[in-house]
């Protein structure tokens, strides 16, 4: 797979922590079956035979009929009576023998079986056929000659630099009937591109229908080694030694379907059994793999140079140059990926990359790179993974990997930066970062993963959201909502706001503030205060309400009650079902949201406290009122202290948000007196049953008071 792809082809088929790009046709276990064209880079239609290699021990599989009145018939007319893949690593080589025997049980199970797909890299791999007959009655049927064969989807050339992109072809076979078994076998020899030494493969011991023999063996020697990770409660396969040859194999009988993975997994649980093998044998392999092909060679372009000097002209320090090389990487050349191409894991030269003005992300990371070490900043790429956010660092290979980007070291220092990133203007680069768990530097002598930290950001990605008002009981209230986004929730609201206008914004935060009461419209447009340096966006909006207050005739007096508005939105809901799940259920982390209300209280104005907490190992809730005299602050806070919560503890989660979602407070005043005339007559007619509607609302009821001050200032404590 290339780097940079940010949605990783046959992605499903694999296991949450590598799935961005783990290439095995066993992986499947049934998707695809293989074929082949006649030589590599040539899109021919006509099948290439081979016999079985030497190196290949052939699995047996009974050749009785399919019996459409078994009692174990599959409901969908298809079953695989055996499945056989076989991979050799010895001699430095690459090779993988794949048979399938499916069995047809019904006519529902004809059109399934009839249609075999095949993938191949056409521009270093070969793919042969071992087997392709119909076994009927026990008899074997060769039915090569009678296929028809159909390439659906063929490499494109661009300008001669971007050949042998993979090739996909279908073969549909012919006069396939109930009760007869397909076998099919296919041998590719030949690496994925780039990848060469470092491979990886992944095989599920659960697969997607019913398998009756499942084979595999995979063969390699002494001076080749593979490493084996077996995960997610799969049964390790048995090693066997014999000289310099060392084998693994593995064999299971009438094997099941997995059971659907539930959602909500962290990235890193392996849900399903399955062992992984990856040429690597630690993270200094993959260094060495990742500086010999994503780096690319040579001294510094002149144009190049040239054009890193003139950005930097006049700027002594070197963050400043460090910023304004990354504004131009990140701004005036233009992300684009080629696609599955030998160019994948191969930067074009920085020189060329300039010119043009696009690149993918090794592209760009190289022309920063050699800009940087033009006007002596020392830098260095690293491997990051942006799909699943997780790299597991006990699976050393390249395809943990899907995105490159670059540490600068100045000062004693190291600045991360994506060359992919949107910036902020031409001096000001993104400095947003992908979420990721781990990164592997590509620099001499690195031996193993660091953890990335996300710069420019004050604490952990957070919300602080603040409400200012002064309660009055002439007119209603106004009231000032400000939120302080830091991290990467300040990066995601600048994108927004550079995509759209500051009225989503509004339109967004009136959602939540009308949960409060009625009649209640946004006064302005937003105020926006954006703190590049500390990475952190300040946005105040100011509110007005005709009418908030509730005559509670049970009590005697009026008032409203409120709920948190912000914080269930973050704290995930599980379901009945969830609390009875036996894998791990993921929680969003690091997750730190604080919200707040400051009230300054009219004389008389009573409060219901409410002060609860929840604090459970995986995360926390809690509500709490504090009051001196007038001045009343109510702080809501949601945090998490790892990314998920353990099978034992979803129940008490569940029980523990539905709790959080019901705390509320009150404010309220028993002496009517203390109420305005025009408020009285509004109250009476709520408590005798007459709706509220704008048109018998007191005109001086429906002028909001005048605002404090300082009703745009943000709150002691708001985050500026």
């Amino acid at each position: 797979m290339t780097m940079c792809m940010r949605q990783a082809v046959l992605a499903e088929q694999y296991g949450r922590g590598l799935a961005a790009g783990l290439a095995s046709f066993l992986a499947g276990l049934l998707a695809i079956a293989g074929s082949a064209l006649a030589a590599p880079g040539v899109a021919s239609t006509t099948l290439e035979f081979a016999p079985v290699p030497d190196w290949v021990e052939v699995y047996e599989f009974d050749h009785a009929p399919a019996d459409p009145d078994a009692a174990d018939a599959p409901e969908d007319g298809v079953a695989i009576r055996l499945l056989e893949g076989q991979v050799n690593f010895s001699g430095g080589t690459f090779a993988r023998y794949q048979r399938t025997v499916y069995a047809v049980y019904s006519k529902a199970g004809i059109a399934p079986s009839s249609i075999l797909y095949g993938v191949y890299y056409n521009g270093s791999q070969t793919l042969r056929i071992g087997a392709f007959r119909i076994w009927r009655d026990g008899e074997p049927i060769d039915v090569a000659d009678r296929a028809m064969v159909q390439v659906v989807n063929s490499a494109s050339n661009l300008q001669g630099e971007l050949a042998a992109d993979a090739t996909v072809v279908v073969i549909y076979v012919p006069d396939l009937r109930v009760g007869d078994l397909l076998e099919f076998a296919t041998l590719i020899s030949g690496d994925s591109p780039g990848l060469e030494d470092q491979r990886t493969d992944i095989y599920k011991d659960s697969p997607t229908v019913p398998i009756g023999h499942l084979y595999r063996r995979i063969v390699t020697d002494t001076l080749h080694p593979v490493s084996l990770h077996v995960v997610g409660g799969a049964v390790a396969p048995e090693k066997r030694v014999e000289g310099e040859r060392v084998e693994y194999l593995y064999h299971a009988e009438n094997v099941e379907p997995a059971a659907e993975t539930p959602d909500h997994v962290p990235p890193w649980y392996y849900a399903e059994p399955m062992t992984i093998v990856s040429g690597a044998a630690n993270w200094g392999d993959v260094v060495a793999w990742g500086r010999e092909r994503l780096i690319a060679p040579g001294p510094v372009d002149d144009k190049v140079a040239a054009k890193a000097r003139e950005l930097t002209a006049g700027v002594q320090d070197p963050n400043e140059k460090l910023a304004r090389l990354a504004a131009f990487v990140q701004g005036k050349v233009k992300y684009l990926g080629p696609g599955l191409s030998r160019n994948g894991y191969r930067p074009f030269a920085p020189g060329d990359v300039l010119t043009r003005r696009w690149g993918d992300c090794k592209d760009k990371v190289n022309l920063l790179l050699a800009m940087l070490e033009a006007v002596g900043i020392e830098a260095y790429p690293a491997l990051a993974q942006i799909s699943t956010g997780y790299v597991d660092p006990e699976i050393p290979t390249p395809l943990a990997f899907d995105h490159l980007i670059l540490a600068a070291e100045i000062g004693g220092e190291t600045q991360w930066v994506d060359a992919t990133g949107t910036p902020r203007d031409a001096t000001r680069p993104s400095y947003e970062q992908a979420r990721t768990n781990l990164v592997l530097p590509l620099r001499a002598g690195q031996t193993d993963l660091v953890p990335l930290p996300v710069p420019r950001t004050v604490g952990p990605d957070g919300y602080d959201i603040d409400m200012a008002t002064d309660v009055d009981l002439r007119s209603g209230r106004k009231a000032t909502f400000t939120v302080s986004y830091a991290g990467l929730s300040a990066d995601h609201v600048r994108g927004l706001l550079d995509s759209s206008s500051p009225s989503v914004i509004t339109q967004t935060y009136l959602a939540k503030v009308k949960s409060l009461g009625d009649y209640v419209e946004a006064d302005g447009e937003p105020i926006v205060t954006d703190s590049y340096v500390d990475n952190r966006i300040v946005v105040a909006q100011d509110f007005k309400a005709r009418y908030f207050w509730v005559w509670d005739k049970e009590k005697a007096r009026y008032g409203f009650e409120a709920w948190p508005l912000w914080l269930r939105d973050f704290a995930p809901s599980v379901s009945e079902s969830d609390a009875a799940r036996s894998v791990p259920y993921a929680l969003p982390f690091p997750q730190d949201v604080r919200e707040r209300y400051h009230i300054r209280l009219p004389e008389g104005m009573t409060i219901t406290p409410m002060n609860e907490r929840l604090e459970r190992d995986a995360y926390l809730f809690s509500f709490e009122t504090e009051r001196e005299g007038r001045d009343l602050t109510l702080s809501i806070v949601f945090r998490t202290y790892r990314d998920h919560l353990k099978p034992d503890e979803i129940a008490a989660y569940r029980d523990d948000r539905k709790t959080f979602a019901n705390w509320s407070y009150a404010l309220w005043t028993p002496d009517s007196k203390r109420v305005p005339e025009a408020m009285q007559k509004l109250f009476d007619q709520l408590a005798g049953g007459t709706e509220v509607r704008s048109a018998n609302i007191p005109e001086e009821l429906k002028t909001p008071a005048t605002p404090p001050e300082d009703a745009r200032q943000p709150p002691d404590g708001g985050g500026r």
